[in-house]
């Protein structure tokens, strides 16, 4: 066994001094092993006919914006191993042709990205499917925005649609001046939701291991507040139906618009404090509440 464990010694010795001299070769820059060609930036210009669009991408970070004209505008980077099929129709779409080998993979430093301007005047869907990297978002207008990442956050500011949905894992999510006239969905897993001065139909926000916060929301259906060791903190919440609040190892606080004579209420902590009755039956909307480990505190304000 000793002899076996000696031989595996000489042979990692002996890879890393080969990986060492060839590093030494190259000047000590590790950015010189990759041998990946280097990309080149592309423009496309189309007219604003209010086309949906739809982006299917990898490790691709995008930035979303607005146009100074009436027109839509992308730009983005391309090489021989990476590189977009475009379809520039009744909508537009953007799918990635990847033609890397399987090494291609290690030593890659390139971070490109893809940029969106939109104008003030768009009325089309747009959807975009990343992974790997973030999303920015800010004075959008869409019919619809459907943004999907992994491992990266996404972060979208004053913007307008009549359905909005984020999801992302490992990576928070982070949404601020939004008017959305049905659904607005945020998904994530081992990172943060927070919501501040948004409008909408319904809002549903899930996520584990993190905590939702939520200010200044008026919402003209149901609120569902999901997560799992994590705190979930509200203020100013309005809401004209019901309310979905739930966690576990941590407190739920925050302050609800209206009165509790407006709710029944069914809440249920575990080894902490709770200012809500367990169950009360009063008003036409339901507010449900649960945790465990952790406190319940909610206010009724005017």
């Amino acid at each position: 066994m000793k002899k076996l464990i000696g031989i595996g010694a000489v042979i990692f010795l002996a890879g890393a001094l080969i990986f060492a001299g060839s590093f030494a070769a190259l000047g000590w820059n590790i950015s010189k092993l990759d041998k990946h060609p280097a990309y080149e930036i592309k423009e496309l210009t189309v007219e604003n006919k209010g086309q949906n669009i739809t982006i299917n991408d990898k490790n691709v970070s995008f930035v979303i914006g607005i146009s100074s004209d009436k027109n839509i505008h992308f730009e983005y980077y391309e090489n021989d191993k990476n590189n977009y099929k475009v379809s520039n129709g009744s909508d537009i779409t953007f799918t990635k042709q990847i033609y890397n080998n399987w090494y291609d993979h290690f030593f890659n430093f390139d971070s490109p990205s893809f940029t969106i301007l939109l104008p003030a005047s768009y009325s089309g869907s747009i959807e975009i499917n990343t992974s790997n990297a973030g999303i920015e978002a800010e004075n959008l207008t869409a019919a619809n925005i459907t943004l999907n990442t992994s491992n990266g956050p996404i972060n979208i500011n004053n913007f307008n649609a009549s359905k909005l949905s984020a999801k992302t894992s490992n990576g928070h999510i982070n949404t601020s001046g939004g008017n959305i006239k049905n659904i607005c969905a945020l998904t994530t897993s081992n990172s943060k939701i927070t919501a501040e001065n948004i409008t909408a139909g319904v809002l549903n926000a899930d996520t584990s291991n993190s905590a939702i916060e939520v200010d200044g929301a008026v919402i003209n259906g149901n609120v569902s507040l999901i997560t799992s060791n994590g705190q979930i903190n509200f203020e100013k919440l309005s809401a004209k139906n019901n309310i979905i609040l739930r966690t576990s190892n941590s407190s739920i606080s925050g302050s609800i618009l209206g009165a509790m004579s407006d709710f029944t209420i069914n809440s249920k902590t575990s080894n902490g404090s709770n200012s809500l009755p367990e169950n009360a039956a009063m008003g036409a909307k339901n507010l449900n509440v649960k945790t465990s480990n952790g406190n319940i505190k909610i206010d009724f304000v005017k």
